[in-house]
């Protein structure tokens, strides 16, 4: 047997265009020919190794056969073995002619076609090395980089690469037997635009057609594009008028980079159609989003006997910059107050008594801060005491700093109303002057503050009210350091002294004052309150301890910290006479980097608030302990977990308790499938509904939820829909932070 090989500088035969066939064997031959450069894939790993190929990526045509017949008119005959390769492409075949301009290739039988990522099979192909563009009858293929194959009885290829498909079938799927498939008459795929698109298409689950789709346009990359999002379905199994089917189906319309429309079209069986969207848009010095739904019929509410049959809910929200300053402004409304009781997605538990609605601007300068805010709310509930503000101007700032020595100003004017109230009116003003002296060494820290509270109230129809107060601290640390061998020991003891004069609070309104849950650092702070309504006087001193233990590599292991405080006047502390304030401490425990353990707790002779989480999460599973006791001494227990089985197999599951009345008020469990082709989702949620007004009111509710990876666009996976459904297991709610 005879290898012959040539090489062209342009193509096939230019370099030897004088040559007769017999003087090809004297060129330089190819040390072997090339196999095939892309192993067989196994399932669920995509095709293609772009490495391997960068050697064949030239401008000249190399080809190679057992036997090679040339005429320079009708060009070469290439027999036996037959691999062509230019620019990338690799051709491998029985026979193939090439013309003598070495452009154009036709090959009658089968043919593999290797590029890149991508592998064509087929038959009798016509292929342009000159201007692109090819034909392949009996055609499969593969995109290996997003997982794409499919097969068509005819396959062409424009030379802008788009890829159009007679008697087709498709796959984002990469498994050898995919498990979804799209099937359609005519399929393009515009590989250099990153989309699909297909009419009268039928999709086959596991090769049987489960859903007829007029037309649908679907992604080939990970670029955004306009299609069908993965739909939700809801079953709500909860007794009498709340039970129901509820599906929603979004479509995503990207109608330029930076803006974009969701779709959502969502029926409930016992109440109707409901239509929604969400509009975004992102600018260099503005972004906002729009969300709107509109129910304009609810048969349930009808068949109750409520008025509020057309349901609505608004959002909008916005936030920019300009002239160095920042707007956030954020606009909410329902319909009716029961909206999202009724409407609200089945394993959301809304229990807020109001929507919030604001526009703030903030200018936030090197030494100073402005800032001016309206705040209003829509009640959902029969709480009418809440203040609206109609504005609020803010002004902060360093007014001298020397040496050790700061002097800083905040001041506040507001004009706060409200509805169905004896005083329904009201402004005040704010002014807090404070000097600072702080001192600071590597071994200890001493700052001393003193300041004036002073609030003028302007109420309708009562006189001036004002009121001063003088808040006087003393703070100093000690930073006490052990270095060992493998590791660091930090002790910080700590002492503050606070003073804040008396006065008879009792005849202004709160306009935005509540009490601060009691912690470690608030024993280290002047704020009892929020807000400058109420300011609790004082005179008391604060005893604490902190320590840190660090590795040898500088990672936190361990914080402890533990403080009481000492009231100096009985007659000013809010403990009932006692002389001291409960013992606060908390504890944040890092031994290995998947687990971690925060504690907060206030005791006196028995514990009155703690904080317990336990946290064990790696790449694979998460376990969440807490226990918590509030201030009404209710004490709660709650676990949530997710667990990764196997590389498929997920569980997931929630349990929250309450121990003094012996009732479980939340239990979910599910369980989810996942491969590179499809996942399923199967979740379980009984939680006691406290928007009810009967007691021990029960729902429960199940979701399923099927994901064709690659057909549309993003769902949750379980780890997102635990924390959806239990707030407690984000990592938002459960930092490790001093509470």
């Amino acid at each position: 047997m005879n290898k012959v090989t040539t090489l062209g500088l342009v193509s096939l035969l230019s370099i030897s265009n004088a040559a007769t066939s017999q003087d090809l064997n004297d060129l330089p031959s190819f040390t072997g020919p090339i196999e095939n450069p892309v192993p067989d894939s196994e399932e669920c790993r995509l095709y293609g190794t772009p490495g391997q190929l960068e050697s064949l990526l030239d401008e000249r045509v190399q080809g190679e056969a057992d036997k090679i017949e040339f005429d320079q008119q009708s060009g070469a005959l290439l027999k036996g073995n037959v691999t062509l390769r230019k620019n990338g492409l690799y051709l491998k075949t029985d026979a193939a002619r090439v013309d003598a301009a070495g452009e154009k290739v036709v090959i009658d039988g089968e043919v593999q076609i290797t590029r890149s990522y991508e592998i064509f099979t087929g038959n009798d192909a016509k292929l342009d090395l000159a201007n692109g563009g090819s034909s392949l009858k009996d055609a499969s293929f593969k995109l290996g980089q997003q997982g794409i194959q499919g097969g068509a009885q005819t396959l062409t290829e424009q030379p802008d690469k788009k890829l159009e498909l007679k008697n087709a079938w498709y796959s984002r799927c990469p498994q050898p037997e995919p498990f979804w498939k799209l099937q359609a008459q005519t399929i393009e795929l515009d590989r250099e635009q990153g989309w699909g698109s297909m009419d009268n298409a039928v999709l086959r689950i596991s090769d049987v057609p489960v859903l007829w789709i007029p037309t649908i346009n679907f992604p080939l990359d990970d670029r955004r594009k306009t299609g069908l999002l993965y739909p939700d379905l809801t079953l709500n199994l909860s007794g009498g008028s709340g039970k129901s089917i509820d599906y929603s189906q979004p479509y995503y319309i990207n109608l330029a980079p930076n803006y974009d429309l969701t779709l959502t079209p969502r029926y409930i069986y016992n109440r109707g159609l409901l239509l929604g969207g969400e509009f975004r848009y992102l600018g260099q010095k503005q972004q906002y989003q729009i969300n709107y739904s509109l129910l304009p019929g609810d048969n349930q509410a009808v068949k109750d006997g409520r008025t509020e049959d057309n349901r609505f809910s608004l959002k909008l929200d916005h936030q920019a910059t300009f002239a160095n300053w920042q707007s956030d402004f954020l606009y909410q409304e329902v319909s009716d107050r029961n909206y999202f009781n009724d409407l609200g997605n089945s394993f959301s538990n809304t229990t807020d008594d109001r929507l919030e609605r604001h526009w703030t601007l903030t200018r936030e300068a090197e030494s100073w801060m402005a800032r001016a805010e309206w705040l209003d709310y829509q009640p959902l509930s029969d709480n009418t005491a809440l203040w609206r503000v109609e504005p609020s101007l803010e002004w902060s700032g360093k007014l001298l700093h020397a040496s050790d020595f700061r002097l800083d100003l905040y001041s506040q004017a507001a004009r706060y109303s409200r509805q169905n109230s004896v005083v329904d009116s009201g402004n005040r003003l704010v002014i807090n002057p404070t000097l600072q002296w702080q001192k600071n060494s590597q071994a200890w820290q001493l700052d001393v503050s003193l300041g004036a509270l002073h609030r003028q109230y302007y109420l309708k129809g009562q006189q001036r009210n004002s009121l001063s107060q003088s808040i006087t601290t003393l703070g100093g640390k000690l930073f006490l350091e052990n270095n060992r061998s493998d590791s660091t020991i930090n002790l910080t003891p700590r002492i503050y002294y606070l003073n804040i004069s008396e006065k008879d609070q009792s005849d202004i309104p709160n306009f935005d004052t509540r009490l601060l849950d009691f912690s470690y650092d608030r024993l280290f702070s002047p704020w009892r309150y929020s807000g400058y309504d109420q300011v609790a006087a004082a005179d008391r001193l604060s005893l604490g301890v902190e320590a840190e233990w660090f590795s040898d590599s500088g990672r936190a292991l361990a914080e402890i910290g533990i403080a009481r405080g000492y009231y100096l006047d009985r007659n000013l502390q809010i403990d009932d006479g006692l002389a001291t304030t409960p013992l606060a401490a908390y504890l944040n425990l890092l031994p290995d980097d998947p687990l971690s353990l925060s504690l907060s707790v206030s005791a006196r002779d028995k514990i009155e608030l703690a904080d317990l989480a336990l946290v064990w999460k790696n790449q694979r599973d998460r376990y969440r302990l807490r226990l918590r006791r509030r201030e009404d001494a209710v004490l709660q227990a709650g676990v949530g977990f997710w667990n990764k089985i196997n590389d498929r197999w997920s569980a997931f599951g929630g349990w929250q308790y309450d121990f003094d009345n012996h009732l479980s008020q939340e239990t979910l469990a599910g369980l989810e499938y996942s491969d590179c082709c499809w996942s399923v989702q199967v979740g379980y949620r009984r939680y006691l509904d406290s928007s009810s007004d009967l007691p021990e009111t029960w729902q429960e509710g199940l979701l399923l939820r099927l994901q064709l990876k690659g057909l549309a666009g993003f769902g949750d996976n379980s780890q997102q829909l635990l924390e959806r459904w239990m707030p407690d297991f984000s990592d938002q709610n459960l930092t490790g932070e001093n509470p």
